[in-house]
């Protein structure tokens, strides 16, 4: 009996193995999308921290007008790991009376910032500048990562372009604003 292989009904073994190797290249790019897409929700997250971060940071420096610069815009780097510390400008029982200037706000501001920066943003740290990028603005500087916010320039990579995470300035962000300035009371007459 003499069997025709045209008309042989099924699947023969390297057809299988072509099927399994188009299917196993689809699902290696697949999970090569995945991954991508978690690191870039990791991304996304440190950059929303870091703007939480500046935002936070901006506000105090605003709500306590008479400490600026001096009080926050020294030049230290805000980062590393502190012990927690008390602050002064806080009334704990009616009968306190704190001992509180612009100085000790700021100081502790600082700490605050610290011990914050620290729970949200892994090896951050924190630059305060009164001048920044030579304008008349300040910037409040967040890295992480390791990153060093002194020579930290976002505008050295665009964001995705950074794929192996290589360069430094993509852990940091930089916003700008325009402290608001004491008041200063005229005193005899004056304006």
């Amino acid at each position: 009996m003499k069997v025709n292989m045209r008309r042989s009904k099924g699947v023969s073994l390297i057809e299988v193995l072509v099927a399994l190797l188009i299917l196993g290249v689809g699902v290696m790019g697949f999970a090569a999308l995945q991954m991508r897409a978690v690191e870039t929700t990791n991304t996304t997250y440190s950059r929303t921290q870091a703007m939480a971060v500046a935002r936070d940071v901006i506000e105090r420096i605003n709500a306590n007008p008479s400490a600026w610069p001096l009080g926050y815009a020294g030049g230290d780097v805000w980062g590393g790991n502190i012990p927690q510390v008390a602050n002064p400008c806080i009334r704990r029982t009616v009968e306190d009376d704190p001992d509180c200037d612009a100085a000790a706000m700021a100081a502790a501001d600082v700490n605050e910032i610290r011990q914050i920066t620290q729970r949200m943003l892994f090896g951050s740290s924190v630059l305060v500048q009164d001048r920044c990028r030579n304008q008349q603005v300040a910037c409040v500087v967040v890295a992480w990562e390791g990153a060093n916010p002194a020579v930290c320039d976002p505008d050295l990579v665009s964001i995705g372009e950074d794929v192996n995470n290589e360069n430094q300035n993509a852990n940091c962000v930089i916003v700008e604003f325009w402290p608001q300035q004491a008041i200063i009371a005229a005193v005899g007459g004056g304006e």
